[in-house]
C-alpha cells in the first residue's frame, strides 16, 4: 500500500503502529515483562522502552510520508 497508494498505506501505518504503541505502553505500564515474540521466536526479549521508541520513529516516517506533497 504504501507503494502503490503513499498516503493510504501510510494512513494505515499510523494507525496500527499507534494502536500497538497503546499496547506496548499499557504492557510497560503495568509492569509486564514478557517478551512480545511480535516477530516469531526470533528474539525473546521482554518488551521494554526501546519497542516504544521505534514505533515512534516508525510513526514519524508514516507521518511524513502522508505530509509529503503528491509525486
Amino acid at each position: 500500500a504504501l507503494i502503490a497508494t503513499p498516503r493510504i498505506g501510510a494512513v494505515l501505518a499510523i494507525l496500527l503502529l499507534v494502536a500497538f504503541t497503546v499496547l506496548l505502553v499499557g504492557m510497560l505500564a503495568r509492569g509486564v515483562a514478557e517478551p512480545c515474540a511480535c516477530f516469531g521466536q526470533v528474539r525473546a526479549r521482554p518488551v521494554g522502552g526501546r519497542d516504544v521508541v521505534r514505533n515512534a520513529v516508525l510513526l514519524g516516517a508514516a507521518t511524513l510520508t502522508l505530509l509529503a506533497p503528491p509525486v
